[in-house]
């Protein structure tokens, strides 16, 4: 049974009326959903079909598509706003090591296309929560905290975190050392 915005539920069987009408499956309704959003953007309504696909991507919560392919349309139009919404929807659906990369994509989108710092530099916090032991992550995290002259208890905690991590005993050393002239 899945689950329709208005709460009510679609049967994969049957769908039975409702939201969906007289639709029978919920994959015919999927597949009817996908091709309206596709006929829109070819006649060059792209705002018919990206709120085509928003819709599919709140009644299938789970198909990462429809997002993916809002982003898409959303960034050839130049639509910053909706493009980056599309991220941040698609790195809520993702878990693991996939979540950690659409965190730091939708970071990326926000610091470059946006430049919106904050929002970006949350999402680079959310993913070294994800993947506290990945130096990429902190690196990142590191720079946009200097970029931002953030200096403080949380770029020292990164510092630190990021010399730990480091099998070179120079890098080591370098970041030991900057850390150390921010604590003392």
């Amino acid at each position: 049974m899945r689950t329709t915005p208005s709460g009510g539920g679609c049967d994969e069987r049957r769908a039975g009326g409702g939201l969906l009408g007289s639709y029978t499956t919920f994959s015919t309704w999927r597949r009817d959903s996908e091709r309206l959003a596709e006929l829109s953007a070819e006649r060059g309504d792209v705002d018919g079909a990206i709120e085509a696909l928003k819709f599919l991507a709140n009644v299938d919560q789970e198909n990462p598509q429809p997002w993916l392919r809002i982003f898409a349309l959303a960034d050839k139009k130049n639509d910053a706003a909706t493009a980056a919404s599309a991220l941040e929807q698609l790195a809520k659906m993702a878990t693991g090591a996939d979540k950690v990369q659409r965190l730091v994509e939708f970071a990326d989108y926000c610091f470059d296309t946006l430049e919106d710092d904050q929002r970006g530099l949350v999402a680079l916090r959310e993913a070294h929560v994800e993947a506290p032991d990945d130096d990429g992550v902190l690196a990142r995290l590191e720079g946009r905290l200097k970029i931002a002259r953030i200096e403080g208890a949380e770029l020292a905690s990164v510092l630190w975190k990021r010399a730990q991590l480091q099998t070179s005993a120079a890098s080591k050393a370098a970041l030991l050392f900057e850390h150390a002239a921010l604590v003392f």
